[in-house]
C-alpha cells in the first residue's frame, strides 16, 4: 500500500509540474500573439502612400472634433486661412506684404513678380523643397504670386483659348484667384515635365506632394471629384499654405476649405459675391 502511495505520489508531482510549464508556455503564447497583432494593427492604421517612407498621420495633427475654426480670420485678405473662391472676391487693389521669391529653383527669374510668395509662405516652401530634395524630389515654384491685373490677362486668354464655359472650370476670374493672395504654388517638377499639367499628378513629385505637403502648411487646394465644392477642377499642382495648424486637420479629415469652414459652395459666378476685406 506504501508503495502505490509513493507512485501516486510521484505521478501527481509530475503532473502538476507539466501543468505549470503547459500554462507558462501558453501565456508566453499569447503575450507573443498579442504584441504581433498589436504590431499589424498599428502598420494598417498609418498612411503610406506616399512613395516616401513619411505616413499621412503627424504627431501632433489636431482632432477634427476639437478644431479651433474661429482661430484666424476666413474673411481677411491677409488672413492664412482667408477662403477665395467664386463667390468671394478679393479688391482690385489688394497687394499682401512681405512678398519675396522663394531660395529655390523658379520658373522664371527672381525679378518675376509671378515667382514671389507671401514671406511665410516662401519660407515653408523652402523647408518642403529642401525636405523633399533628400527624397530624391527636386521641385521649382511655376506660378506665385499674381496680381488682378495679371489675373484679368491669364483669365482673357484662357477665354480665348478654351472658350467661356471651360475657362471658369479651370481659371479664376480676376479678383478671385488665391494667387492674388500671395499664398498659392503652382508647383512643378525642376526640369519641367509636366507643369501645370494633369500629368503631373502621376509623376514622382506630384505623388511625394501628395503625401507630404500638409508637413509644411500647404494643403491641395483643388482635390480630384470636388469640383462641386472648389468650383474648380482638379489641378494637381495648386497648393495653398494654410499654416501647419489647419494644414494637418484638413490632411486628418479630408475635406476642403469650403466644406472645413461650412460655407456655400459655387461652381459658377453668382451676382452678389462676398467682398473679402
Amino acid at each position: 500500500m506504501s508503495k502505490y502511495r509513493s507512485r501516486y505520489s510521484v505521478r501527481s508531482r509530475v503532473s502538476t509540474r507539466l501543468l505549470i510549464l503547459f500554462g507558462l508556455l501558453l501565456l508566453i503564447g499569447l503575450v507573443e500573439f498579442a504584441a504581433i497583432w498589436w504590431q499589424l494593427d498599428n502598420n494598417e492604421s498609418r498612411s503610406t502612400g506616399n512613395g516616401s517612407g513619411q505616413t499621412n498621420q503627424s504627431v501632433n495633427q489636431p482632432i477634427a472634433g476639437s478644431f479651433d475654426k474661429t482661430r484666424y480670420s476666413i474673411n481677411e485678405a491677409s488672413s492664412i486661412w482667408v477662403v477665395v473662391n467664386k463667390g468671394r472676391v478679393l479688391s482690385s487693389s489688394y497687394i499682401p506684404d512681405g512678398l519675396t521669391a522663394p531660395n529655390i529653383s523658379l520658373r522664371y527669374s527672381a525679378k518675376n513678380s509671378e515667382m514671389r510668395l507671401r514671406a511665410d509662405a516662401a519660407k515653408s516652401l523652402e523647408e518642403l523643397v529642401s525636405v523633399a530634395a533628400k527624397d530624391g524630389i527636386y521641385l521649382r515654384l511655376a506660378s506665385g504670386y499674381r496680381s488682378y491685373s495679371s489675373q484679368s490677362t491669364i483669365y482673357a486668354r484662357e477665354v480665348k483659348t478654351y472658350g467661356q464655359v471651360q475657362a471658369d472650370r479651370q481659371s479664376a476670374r480676376p479678383g478671385h484667384s488665391e494667387h492674388q493672395t500671395g499664398l498659392a504654388a503652382d508647383l512643378s517638377p525642376k526640369d519641367g515635365r509636366c507643369e501645370i499639367a494633369d500629368c503631373f499628378a502621376s509623376t514622382p513629385e506630384g505623388k511625394w506632394l501628395a503625401g507630404n505637403a500638409y508637413r509644411f502648411g500647404f494643403i491641395l487646394r483643388y482635390p480630384p471629384s470636388q469640383e462641386e465644392q472648389t468650383g474648380y477642377r482638379y489641378e494637381p499642382w495648386h497648393y495653398r499654405y494654410v499654416g501647419n495648424e489647419l494644414a494637418a486637420a484638413i490632411n486628418q479629415i479630408g475635406q476642403t476649405l469650403e466644406r472645413l469652414f461650412e460655407l456655400q459652395s459655387f461652381t459658377s459666378y453668382p451676382a452678389e459675391k462676398y467682398q473679402l476685406r
